[in-house]
């Protein structure tokens, strides 16, 4: 056989390594594995010894090792940071289903890693989130109220509504349940029944009080306090 057609390279992939017939070995590899994965037939690995490089026996599949490929992405990540960001962000912008779907459920099979990783990004950001709460709460200013109550009352069961505040504000009128005042803006959302005395964190036992009122009112009875003002005999 001539030498020289042996060592011309591939013209398909530029490759010098040829089998004895003159074939170039590397695309017989590529054929072979596109018609394994047409007739849905996974690669044997044939080598499933320790990795050569770093010793490790954690093969996977393709034959590759699984720490040296994790170590080889994690220096490409850091080297590309720009490049993978924008790559992840346009995949999620073309998946968006698919990615809120794979999301929701590595949350819910990893609560303590998410809950540890959320941490951490608040000890590293504390600022960040200081101004993003400042944010929200100055665009969901009723509906802030209304969330902060339901995480203070979670253990005593019920739910108030998001938009309570809007429904009270128009079933009084804009005015306060026990001064019968307009409020202008200064009202604190209270258990008519106080929750201390078996009241329930629920729509029905909600009105809407002056600041100075509600602080005044505190834990009391409704009707107690109510007498105390002149109001009931």
């Amino acid at each position: 056989m001539d030498t020289a057609i042996v060592s011309k390279p591939c013209r398909s992939c530029g490759g010098t390594n040829r089998g004895p017939g003159g074939k170039c070995r590397d695309c017989a590899r590529l054929r072979e594995e596109k018609k394994r994965r047409l007739a849905g037939i996974k690669k044997v690995v044939k080598y499933i010894g320790p990795c050569k490089k770093c010793g490790s026996v954690d093969i996977r599949p393709s034959g590759a090792c699984r720490p040296c490929a994790i170590a080889y992405n994690k220096e490409y990540y850091k080297a590309n940071k720009e490049k993978c960001l924008s790559v992840s962000k346009a995949w999620i912008e073309k998946n968006r289903e698919k990615s809120r779907a794979t999301k929701a459920k590595w949350l819910l099979s990893n609560p303590e890693k998410q809950k540890q990783a959320s941490a951490n990004w608040y000890l590293n950001n504390k600022a960040k989130a200081a101004e993003a709460r400042k944010k929200w709460r100055a665009e969901n200013n009723g509906h802030s109220r209304t969330f902060c109550i339901n995480r203070r009352r979670k253990m005593s069961g019920g739910k108030l509504s998001k938009d309570i505040v809007d429904i009270l504000m128009a079933n009084q009128k804009g005015k306060c349940a026990c001064c019968f005042k307009p409020m202008n803006g200064d009202y604190h959302l209270d258990h008519i029944m106080p929750v201390a005395l078996g009241g329930e964190n629920i729509d029905s036992n909600m009105q809407l009080l002056h600041s100075i009122c509600n602080l005044k009112k505190n834990a009391k009875h409704p009707i107690d306090y109510m007498q105390e003002l002149g109001f009931l005999i």
